[in-house]
């Protein structure tokens, strides 16, 4: 069942036109915030050409483009993946697919195969663009291996010196863990709301009010999704805690989607008795 689901989730994603422009916003906000961040960078006979590469290399743009202090991309990062995946419980309601599932399975089962598909269907997609991302920026920057750790960023920045290839990928890895985290949490509002604009638009507006907001208090400013969502990568935290960090809010998206979905499931099942 779960194999049937991800197949289902797959096609959508790639044969939507949603997901094509959810990958143009993507690349045009990291190309644009691309461009600015060179503005930013001394070219001229008197700065050093040393601190030129570490500072405008390809690994460094494509970090700085996902999560410098002047980037967007935190802002822009969750709509794109609603965009590919966010109303999907939607549309299983508004084609009779869900209606057709349950009277083959139990809601548990549904739900079970619902998030696992969509679950790996946001990965793939986020990865696949960080990708190309990546591909951009090693093409249009200076080809060059990182040496001096000031310039490195601040997260992990032992395995940035280390190898700068498995830096990168692991930051793939995390973004595409956030994805999953905001997918999943639109999945679950969707057992709440009524059309595909509201599971796009209101999971994105509560991650902006939550992320502004907490961003205004000091002593939680860290634990901002909006901080945790890129600017994370030029900040000094271990390596572990944003990936735990987004773990516990996948966790609590599945919980939260199994809860809204079984009360949906069992007040729509005792409607239809009466």
């Amino acid at each position: 069942m779960v194999n049937s689901f991800f197949k289902i989730e797959l096609k959508r994603a790639l044969f939507q036109w949603k997901t094509f422009i959810a990958f143009i916003l993507f690349m045009f906000v990291f190309i644009h915030i691309s461009y600015l961040d060179k503005l930013d960078i001394p070219n001229s006979s008197t700065y050093s050409k040393y601190l030129f590469l570490e500072q405008n290399n390809g690994f460094i743009s494509y970090l700085k483009a996902m999560g410098f202090a002047n980037t967007y991309m935190a802002i822009v990062f969750p709509i794109i993946i609603l965009l590919v995946v966010g109303d999907s419980l939607i549309k299983d309601v508004k084609t009779g697919f869900l209606q057709f599932y349950l009277t083959r399975t139990d809601w548990k089962n549904y739900i079970r195969s619902k998030t696992i598909a969509v679950s790996l269907v946001s990965f793939m997609i986020t990865f696949i663009f960080q990708v190309c991302a990546f591909i951009y920026s090693m093409i249009t920057h200076p080809f060059y291996i990182p040496r001096n750790i000031d310039e490195a960023p601040g997260y992990a920045r032992g395995l940035y010196m280390l190898n700068p290839y498995l830096y990168i990928f692991l930051i793939f890895i995390i973004f595409s863990l956030i994805s999953t985290a905001i997918a999943l949490f639109a999945i679950a509002l969707s057992n709440k709301l009524n059309n595909s604009s509201q599971a796009i638009l209101i999971p994105w507006i509560i991650y902006l009010i939550l992320g502004i907001g907490l961003n205004c208090i000091d002593s939680i400013h860290p634990f901002s999704p909006v901080n945790m969502c890129g600017p994370f990568i030029f900040t000094f935290y271990s390596g572990w805690e944003v990936i735990l960090y987004w773990s516990v809010i996948l966790f609590l998206s599945i919980y939260l989607g199994f809860k809204l979905f079984s009360k949906k499931f069992i007040l729509d099942k005792h409607s239809s008795y009466l």
